[in-house]
């Protein structure tokens, strides 16, 4: 059987299929026959390779989720069809991951998350240098501003401020986050 340990217990499955969809936390679907289960685990399945698991972390899955879910429905709400739902979704998606990645990247932060005791995170933990996730979340930022002027050209302008302010927020010179009055929101 396939022992999995969570925040919470111990759980032991046998003659169960195990899915892993997202990394750290994990969330674990098992199947025994047509009965479905879901955990969130910490722990490592071995089902996603590094260095993909530490990009995947850096960029805060469970933070992601919600625009990729926001920006699928809202076109479909607003009368658009299924494409355009489809890459508005990859478009918030891909502009929210750039700006934890980038956010995560910092050196100011990874010194904060060993302060806090977070220094599992990829940067504090030395999985991904910190220039190299920055670079990671800039091209995140890029990629969104294609698929942005892919769907509607005039998005431009909104999207450059957009990859202004996520850099800015923890990006010498700026570090709009230690200034920003909202931060506990952001």
């Amino acid at each position: 059987g396939i022992t999995l340990r969570t925040h919470v217990s111990s759980f032991s499955f046998q003659y169960e299929k195990v899915y892993v969809l997202l990394s750290s936390p994990c969330l674990v679907v098992t199947q025994k026959k047509k009965k479905i289960k879901w955990y969130i685990t910490s722990e490592e399945t071995g089902l996603i390779p590094q260095p993909f698991r530490s990009y995947i972390d850096q960029m805060r899955p469970m933070a992601v989720v919600p625009a990729l879910i926001f920006g699928f429905f809202t076109p479909l709400i607003l009368g658009s069809g299924l494409i355009t739902a489809f890459a508005f979704a990859l478009l918030l998606g891909f502009m929210q991951a750039g700006a934890q990645t980038i956010n995560l990247s910092s050196p100011y932060e990874a010194q904060i998350d060993i302060e806090n005791n977070k220094g599992y995170r990829p940067t504090p933990s030395g999985r991904i240098p910190p220039k190299m996730g920055t670079i990671v979340g800039f091209s995140y930022l890029f990629i969104a501003t294609l698929i942005g002027i892919t769907l509607n050209f005039s998005l431009l302008p909104f999207l450059i401020v957009y990859a202004f302010l996520a850099a800015s927020f923890t990006v010498k010179p700026f570090y709009f986050k230690r200034i920003f009055p909202a931060n506990i929101i952001v």
